[in-house]
């Protein structure tokens, strides 16, 4: 059974094959042909470079286009005010000069005033100092702007000075010995009063007076506050 079911088959695809493997009819192979598509024609979205890529391009207008040819050697400073490369004006002033652009043209500045004298530019315009009337070696002080010597020294250097008001002007003469304990609650020097407390015994100064502390009521042993500067026991 199987074997008939198996001999049906191959001859059924024997002379399928042969059919179709068979010339087909004209007015069907013009059918086939007109059913075929056209080949697809080329987008044209990107163009063909004509610049080689070696060649540096702009694209100003969304066309790439090449730079044109340099007219302006590399080593050649070049500008480009309006967006055209062009060269900087045959320079007038050797490189050793200083110079100046202070409406986009290079200029020189003149200088009236030799290198080595000191100058000074209050306003913008470079001018020198003055001469100096007053020797290096003289101390000098400029409070208006204006150099001026400090007046003579009426002190001796070795005596000691004081210049409350800008003036300089010795210390007065010191009545008190320097081994002697000295204050100066105003500004004057004064000594203090002769100790009337010995030494060994304790003092304060609540009020800048030195006093000593009154004499204590309470043993040593017994625990002691002074909330409010006198001394007290705890209770």
């Amino acid at each position: 059974m199987f074997a008939r079911t198996a001999v049906f088959a191959s001859m059924a695809l024997l002379l399928a094959g042969q059919t179709m493997s068979g010339p087909v009819p004209m007015p069907m192979q013009a059918a086939v042909a007109k059913r075929a598509p056209e080949p697809l024609n080329t987008i044209p979205v990107y163009i063909k470079r004509q610049i080689p890529a070696e060649v540096a391009t702009k694209s100003p207008a969304g066309t790439i286009e090449k730079y044109d040819r340099r007219q302006i050697p590399a080593e050649v400073a070049t500008k480009s005010p309006a967006g055209t490369i062009e060269k900087y004006d045959r320079r007038q002033i050797p490189e050793e000069e200083a110079v100046k652009s202070p409406n986009g043209q290079i200029v020189k500045y003149r200088r009236q005033i030799p290198a080595e004298v000191a100058t000074k530019s209050p306003a913008g315009t470079i001018e020198k100092y003055d001469r100096r009337q007053i020797p290096a070696e003289v101390a000098t002080k400029s409070p208006a702007g204006t150099i001026e010597k400090y007046d003579r020294r009426q002190i001796p250097a070795e005596v000691a000075t004081k210049s409350p008001a800008g003036t300089i002007e010795k210390y007065d003469r010191r009545q008190i010995p320097a081994e002697v304990a000295t204050k100066s609650p105003a500004g004057t020097i004064e000594k203090y009063d002769r100790r009337q407390i010995p030494a060994e015994v304790a003092t304060k100064s609540p009020a800048g007076t030195i006093e000593k502390y009154d004499r204590r009521q309470i043993p040593a042993e017994v625990a002691t506050k002074s909330p409010a500067g006198t001394i007290e026991k705890y209770d």
